[in-house]
């Protein structure tokens, strides 16, 4: 640190034994904090990771794990700046980001002379995601009572591009299935002495989905019916808004050694089943009714009760 500033360099670099494959990963950070307490900030850094140690791939093909050095390490790179203001136990934030990602495996086969399989993939996905979010924060000074709590609201423009080559539309830009462009979130608490009540409030736009625009009996005379996809306008359809209110109520006792805090909460109180779910029904023709959104199924409306002992 020099005066206000804040210079935080910073290198990572790993090796994957089996496919003698090595990433080396820079990251940088830097703040100014001015008298007013006032703090601008800018980071940067890249990120890696093997797809034969990637957890999420493992879930559905494991043999992946096994993988060579025919598959790149993926690849992010991060960059995000923001200002935060601050007054008294007040908080105001804005941040802007825009992240990059590339080499992300897709399933894409090649095929030898014979048509046998021997690479299940490529390392040709990228994505792309860009927005901002903006904070509002009010804190509680320890052990007193009073309100406090936070608003929080991000937007969110995610695209993603397969370059697969058996995706016709690999070379295009098409919205990611997990974007969801707005999304809000808001704490509120008061805390009177032992007790405390809060709740929490969150809303998210629904996540895309590409949309049937047919069907087709398949086989012929079988009453069976496929639905056909509008791929050349991939997720341009998107689920209602999500959104749930949870509340609690806490208590908390201290003592010399520590304390001891219990809590009772009502996730999502009014049981709100969001609906993001395209359900066909394959004997059916394309309709009114065919396809239908619907919720998934599943517990909703959940009680919970939690004790937190902290010597």
């Amino acid at each position: 640190m020099f005066g206000g500033l804040t210079i935080l360099p910073g290198i990572r670099t790993d090796y994957l034994t089996c496919t003698k494959q090595q990433t080396v990963d820079p990251r940088f950070m830097a703040s100014y904090e001015f008298p007013t307490q006032t703090t601008l900030s800018y980071a940067t850094g890249k990120y890696s990771g093997f797809i034969q140690t990637n957890s999420n791939l493992f879930n559905f093909q494991p043999n992946l794990a096994g993988a060579g050095d025919e598959y790149k390490p993926q690849k992010a790179y991060h960059n995000a700046i923001s200002i935060e203001q601050k007054l008294s136990l007040l908080t105001i934030k804005a941040e802007g980001f825009y992240n990059y990602f590339e080499d992300l495996y897709q399933d894409d086969p090649v095929k030898d002379i014979n048509d046998n399989v021997i690479q299940e993939g490529k390392s040709c996905g990228k994505l792309k995601t860009r927005g901002f979010e903006l904070q509002i924060r009010i804190d509680q000074e320890e052990n007193a009572d009073g309100l406090f709590g936070w608003i929080n609201y991000t937007y969110t423009k995610a695209e993603f591009k397969t370059g697969a080559s058996i995706d016709p539309n690999g070379d295009k830009w098409f919205p990611s299935s997990y974007e969801q462009p707005h999304s809000l979130k808001m704490v509120i608490g008061y805390t009177i002495g032992k007790h405390t009540l809060s709740a929490r409030f969150q809303a998210y736009s629904g996540f895309p989905y590409t949309p049937v625009i047919g069907s087709d009996e398949s086989p012929d005379g079988s009453g069976r019916y496929v639905p056909i996809y509008d791929y050349a306008h991939l997720h341009s359809k998107r689920f209602p808004w999500e959104h749930r209110l949870d509340v609690r109520y806490s208590n908390k006792t201290n003592h010399e050694w520590g304390y001891v805090s219990w809590y009772i909460e009502v996730i999502n109180i009014y049981n709100y089943k969001p609906k993001n779910n395209l359900a066909w029904n394959y004997y059916k023709e394309k309709g009114e009714n065919n396809p239908k959104l619907k919720s998934e199924e599943g517990l909703s409306f959940i009680p919970n009760f939690g004790v937190e002992v902290k010597f």
